[in-house]
């Protein structure tokens, strides 16, 4: 990974559904659906050593949520 990217997006999603009636909702969510790699934090105190250090960002995640309200 290279200590400098270019100016980059990220594809997140969410879906959700309330019904009217009842006390469920459901939610199908997606983040960084097209599985970009890139850093959110680099250098760190590992660069101090001569192994400079790389926190990537997560992968693609995709997560469904089901919750009652009372």
């Amino acid at each position: 990974v290279d200590e400098y990217q270019d100016a980059f997006g990220l594809l997140n999603i969410r879906l959700g559904l309330t019904p009217a009636s009842g006390p469920w909702s459901f939610a199908i969510m997606g983040e960084n659906l097209l599985d970009k790699k890139y850093i959110v934090d680099g250098g760190n105190t590992g660069d101090s050593f001569g192994m400079p250090t790389f926190i990537t960002g997560p992968r693609r995640t995709v997560r469904f949520e089901v919750s009652a309200h009372f």
